[in-house]
């Protein structure tokens, strides 16, 4: 809440910053993924926010160790790395004519770069430390192994393999290298939407479009995911005042919201007894698969709109009140209750 209320004070004003701050705070998802034990995805989200914001600041050293933290908490952060390393790759190339010249700039990027893998080996030690002389790399082994030992399809999230009723189904290496392949096309897909432009600010757009293509459409992912997108969303709305982004967070966040709901309902947590386990999805459950139906088309518009963007530039503006905020809403109460009025 504080990074989105600062960074927004820079380059959307002392009003705009307060609002999106308040709204990302009072969010239903916010407040309870914020407040759920046994998940760092709250602490994972902050960080990985921390590094775009400090990236799209071209504070590389931060950015570098901020990243280091957040992939030794979660590897789910190198999601981020493509574009981080696109980026950063462009400012390499621009900040002289000369590629042979080496000047402070490019050796922050390169030798940051090399300081962030030493950083995640070293922060790995402590865990690592009576099992070096099997690997050396235990550590670095045992990060990789958060993805490499999940075996599911989705684990109770919406989305594309959600809507196919794979709901906890294991899946086979050949869904494993068509995911792979996927993940590859993707990354070149959106690497090649920041050099239409090269405008940084989209760089938020494109961190979080990332993350929802990653969440809906790859396998391996709970339902934590898609509540990551939103803030990246909203920064990038705020400083751009793109309402179809707007709008396309709103919908990820009741979506969010309605799925870990749902979940919270079912397993029997809002109740005065609760085995204080997560009941999963019905895979075949009518819910489960027309709430994956919608996020899944919500996700497709939301390509149309960053490709809309980063193509033609062209922005549709949330646009101002023309009156107080209070009359404003009094007005829209009042014009509510006419449509209910008996003639």
């Amino acid at each position: 809440v504080a990074m989105i209320y600062f960074y927004g004070r820079k380059y959307a004003g002392d009003k705009l910053s307060v609002i999106f701050a308040a709204l990302y705070a009072l969010l239903p998802v916010s407040i309870v993924m914020s407040g759920m034990s046994n998940t760092f995805t709250s602490l994972l989200l902050a960080l990985m926010v921390a590094a775009v914001l400090l990236l799209v600041e071209k504070k590389y050293l931060p950015m570098y160790l901020v990243m280091a933290l957040a992939t030794v908490l979660d590897i789910r952060a190198l999601a981020l790395a493509p574009i981080a390393v696109t980026y950063m790759g462009y400012m390499y190339y621009r900040d002289d004519e000369n590629l042979k010249k080496f000047g402070k700039n490019r050796a922050t990027i390169v030798f940051g770069l090399i300081g962030s893998v030493a950083a995640v080996y070293l922060l790995t030690l402590p865990v690592a430390i009576g099992h070096l002389g099997e690997n050396a790399f235990y550590g670095m082994r045992m990060i990789a192994n958060q993805m490499i030992n999940n075996q599911i399809f989705v684990d109770n999230a919406f989305g594309f393999y959600g809507m196919a009723t794979l709901n906890g189904q294991g899946f086979n290496d050949t869904a494993s290298i068509l995911n792979l392949v996927f993940i590859l096309v993707l990354v070149v897909y959106i690497c090649s939407l920041y050099f239409k432009k090269r405008n940084r600010q989209e760089v938020l757009l494109l961190a979080s479009y990332t993350l929802a293509m990653v969440s809906v459409f790859t396998l391996k992912v709970t339902y934590t995911y898609l509540f990551m997108t939103i803030a990246l969303g909203l920064i990038y709305a705020m400083v751009s005042g793109e309402k179809r982004v707007y709008g396309v967070m709103a919908g990820y966040a009741f979506l969010s919201f309605l799925c870990v709901g749902l979940l919270i309902k079912n397993s029997g947590y809002a109740a005065i007894v609760s085995d204080d386990m997560l009941v999963s999805f019905e895979r075949t459950g009518a819910d489960f698969i027309v709430f994956s139906v919608l996020t899944v088309l919500l996700t497709l518009y939301y390509s149309y709109v960053v490709y809309n963007i980063t193509n033609t530039g062209k922005v549709s503006d949330i646009k101002p009140l023309y009156k107080p905020l209070g009359v404003a809403i009094k007005d829209g109460f009042r014009s509510i209750a006419d449509v209910f009025k008996k003639d």
